[in-house]
Order: structure tokens, then sequence, then C-alpha cells
């Protein structure tokens, strides 16, 4: 139902009447819902002339033109009543909606800034693990982010607020700020410190940090999901101590004066879609077993509703020890249904603005890089036996446990893979894996190096590690940043990746998957 707008003008779009201005009069709690043309030549502008009115929770300002980018789509709630105006190509004319649920978000966001008042008012000890943590749910094509946005930006409103944002679909088009920090098939948490004008506000979060996971959906490695949301997790934890810390030392230095107040505002989260299938829903509860949420919207789905209550009905939040609350407001009417086709193009758009821009503003660098410099790994489930191999009434201690596998021979299949370039310490896989980290390709790694490395037993298998406590801490550190591999030249034995900055990759850690492909 969201997408992008900017406070800039441009030029308008075309079609019957684009250059016109079409004015609406709103009353209290209506909606103006838009949406634009999807031509990439259209354009739409939007100004608001009387009253107050909002876009995804942040108030527009009077008399002041913003743009609408191709492909929008959002809508315009007023609280007391307004007039607008718009012109531009739009896919269907703009209409007037009389029932949304941003009353049920507001009344969601108050209960939510009691508690964040509450946890503020404690002092410092304890305070994170009171601080609210909002995850959202629901079916595709829900109204998840915008939601989620809203209440992220209701939050914002109060100064000094500082967010933390999760976005945890791999397989989303678009997200707030995403663009600029991911591409498709990566988890993303960012501080936000400001209502989003847009989805794509570079100026309204900070210190992004990336994890890659490297398929569009969960199911694909559960394991790999699951334990990334736990490092994600982590993370959050000491993000909410060190704003916890700031928050305690500025207001003792700052008692007497009237600057704002640094607090806490914990977390929204946003996860990926349940589609209606009991795999789907085991991996969602999974998923927020993991996150430890404090209150969850669900949207649109009873049935989802009636699982997750459930399901919490002997289940306490972990760190408070209070049940979770669990709430369902219905899906708007503005939400604009997807097909495939539409996602598909969504991630390509994706992937083109991590490395172009937005606008095409941005120069990636093509850079060859020779076999010695890298190391390509994958993370992957463990191939087992089958059970009818062991001995009557056995099981295997863990059925999806993760490896990671080292690809030392260049494969045409990783010809247009978008890989991640690791955190992970070269250190500690040099120790175990002394002939592979080393360059080394073409030699099979050491079999005494460790006892949960196996050797290959000829050239063309690969070797992979499977020792839980490292593949756990490779799977969960964080990525610098993201390259797209575009030849392979496996006569001289090296890669041509697309990288978005010039001069040495700073680790020769690359996570690749073949199943995130973008074919410019």
């Amino acid at each position: 139902m969201a997408d992008t707008l900017s406070s800039h003008s441009s030029g308008l779009g075309t079609g019957h009447n684009a250059d016109a201005w079409r004015v609406f009069d709103l009353r209290a709690e209506n909606e103006l819902r838009l949406e634009v043309s999807d031509d990439t030549q259209s354009t739409a502008q939007l100004r608001l002339l009387r009253g107050t009115a909002e876009v995804l929770g942040r108030e527009l300002a009077l008399h002041q033109s913003f743009d609408l980018r191709p492909g929008s789509r959002f809508g315009v709630f007023t609280w007391h009543g307004c007039r607008v105006e718009v012109r531009g190509s739009f896919h269907v004319p703009p209409y007037i909606a009389e029932e949304t649920p941003n009353p049920l978000v507001m009344n969601i966001h108050a209960v939510l800034q009691r508690q964040r008042e509450q946890s503020f008012r404690t002092g410092r000890d304890g305070r994170s693990n009171k601080t609210p943590r909002v995850a959202v749910v629901g079916p595709h094509d829900s109204g998840k982010l915008t939601v989620a946005a809203t209440l992220a930006a209701y939050a914002l409103r109060h100064l000094g607020a500082r967010l933390a944002w999760l976005d945890l679909d791999p397989g989303a088009g678009f997200g707030p700020c995403s663009r600029l920090t991911a591409v498709p098939g990566a988890l993303v948490m960012m501080s936000l410190h400001r209502p989003l004008l847009a989805l794509e506000d570079a100026a309204a979060f900070e210190r992004p940090i990336c994890w890659y996971f490297g398929h569009f959906y969960p199911h694909d490695n559960a394991k790999s999901y699951l334990t990334l949301i736990g490092a994600i997790r982590r993370q959050l934890d000491a993000w909410m101590t060190e704003v916890d810390a700031k928050a305690a030392k500025a207001g003792d230095q700052g008692a007497d004066t009237e600057a704002p107040l640094l607090y806490n505002a914990g977390c929204i989260a946003v996860l990926p879609a349940w589609t209606e299938t009991r795999e789907s829903f085991d991996l969602l509860a999974d998923a927020l077993h993991e996150l430890s949420p404090t209150c969850v919207v669900v949207l649109e789905s009873e049935r989802l509703y009636a699982l997750l209550r459930q399901s919490y009905d002997d289940r306490v939040n972990t760190d408070t020890n209070q049940r979770v609350d669990l709430v369902r407001i219905p899906k708007s009417g503005g939400v604009v249904p997807r097909d495939t086709s539409i996602r598909r193009a969504e991630r390509a758009k994706r992937f083109r603005s991590y490395f172009y821009g937005l606008h095409g503003e941005l120069h990636p660098h093509p850079l060859w890089l020779p076999t010695a410099d890298i190391l390509l790994y994958r993370i992957c489930e463990r191939a087992l036996a089958p059970l009818t191999a062991l001995p009557l009434g056995e099981t295997f201690p863990d059925q999806e446990s993760l490896e990671i596998e080292f690809l030392t021979e260049l494969q045409e299949e990783m010809l247009h893979t978008v890989g991640a370039v690791s955190q992970a310490s070269e250190q500690e896989l040099a120790a175990r894996l002394p002939n592979v980290i080393s360059g080394a390709s073409a030699a099979p790694p050491a079999a005494e190096a460790s006892s949960h490395i196996d050797a290959p037993s000829t050239a063309w298998e690969r070797p992979h590690l499977d020792d839980p406590t490292i593949v756990a801490r490779m799977v969960g550190t964080p990525v610098f940043g993201f390259v797209q591999i575009t030849a392979v030249d496996r006569f001289r034995g090296r890669l041509r990746i697309l990288s978005p900055s010039p001069g040495k990759l700073p680790s020769k850690l690359l996570q690749v998957s073949t199943d995130l492909r973008w074919i410019e």
C-alpha cells in the first residue's frame, strides 16, 4: 500500500489530464488512496492545502509539493479533515475511503507509548528488557509494512526517541531504507531517529547492519534463518543496552538543560508472510520465539491469530516473564495484491537500486579477483543418511544441522549470483582450513586439521566444515556489503565482480548462494 515520495518538484507524469490539479476534501478519519502508474516515465504530485494529513504516520507540510514515484501505492490520512490536491498519471483514479485501520493503529501506539514511558521512568537497570518489542505478521499483501512504518513514525514523533527497525523478510521487494543498504535475500537491522518521509528516506536511519541469508523464502533453509534471527536478537539486545547507557549518561550531564533526552523506544520487526500452511506457521512461531517480542500485531488473518493465541496461551516472554500481547487488526482496503511477476520485478528493482542507486546516480566498480584472493563458501543443510541406514530405533541427534561448504573450484553456476563479503574471522577459519584459506584451492584440506572437517576423497569433492559452534558464528556474523559475480574465468582461475566501492574487498570471505541471482 505504501511506497515512496520525495519533497522536491520534478517533471510531471504523462496521461489524460496529467497536468491538471484535482482537489479532494477529506473529512475526519478519511483517507485518500493513490496508485501511481507503473510507467517509469510517469510521475505524480501531492500537495496539502488546508488542515493536517499524514503519510506513513508522518505529517505533511502545508503548501509543499511532494513527488510520487512510479508504482507508489499509499494513502493520505487525516485525523481532523483536510484539503489536498494531486496531479499526474495514476493506475486508478484517486479515491477517498472512509474505513481505514489507522484508528486501531493509533490505539496500539498509545498502549506501546505508555509502556515506553513506564520503562523510561524505571531507571537504568533493566530498562531495555521492559521496552516494547513489536512484531508485525500476516499473510502476503496484508499491509504489514505500512502498519509497521506507521507505528514507527508515531513512536519517533517523541523527541529523543531511538527505535530499532528489523526487516526480517528476505523476499520483500522493498522496505524502509532497505534498497539503500541491502539486497533481497538479506536481513537488516537499523536505528531510526525520525519518522520516514519515504520508504527510502536515507536521512531517517543510521548504523544499518546486514546479514546474508541467500534465499528469498525462509523455508528454503529454515535452520539458517532461525540461527540468523537468534543472532539479530543478540545484536538488538546490545543496541538497546548501548542506547540506555547513552540515555543515562546524557540525563546525568544535561539534567538542567532544555534539550530532549535520548531514550530507547524499543523495536519494530516485520516478519515474512504466512502462507497458510502448517510448515509456514511452525517456522513463524519458531522465529517469534527466537525474537521474543512483547507484542505481536496480526494483520487480516483470523486463522493465524487463533493459531498464535493457542501457541501463546502457555508461553510468556522470556525476558519480562509477562504474557505476550496479541492484537489483530483488519487489512486496509487500499492494499494492492501483487502476483509472482510483480514480486520478481520488485526484487530486480531492489537489486539495481543497491548497486546503481534509486535514480541511477551511483556507479559500481568491476573488479577481477583471482581465486587466491577470495574464499567462496555457502551455508547449507548437512546431508544425512536415511534413517533406514541406522540401527532400529536410533535417530540423528540433529536432523537439521548446518554446514559450511567451501567452493574450491569455479563453476559456471556462480555466474550472476549475488554474494556477501562476510565480517567473519579469517584467522579462525585459517586454523581450521589452512590449505583452503591460504589460496591452495586445488589441494584438499589436511584431514588432521580438525575432527569436524571432512577431507574430500577426490579433487572434485568440496571440503566442508560442520563444527556447530563455528557454523553458528559464521551464519550469525554480519556482512560488509554485497557484490555480484558478472564473469567466471575458469581457465585463469578468477572472477569478475561488481562492487559498490572501488579497491580491494575488506575480506576474502565471500558467501554465495545459487538461489540469489540478478541479471541486468
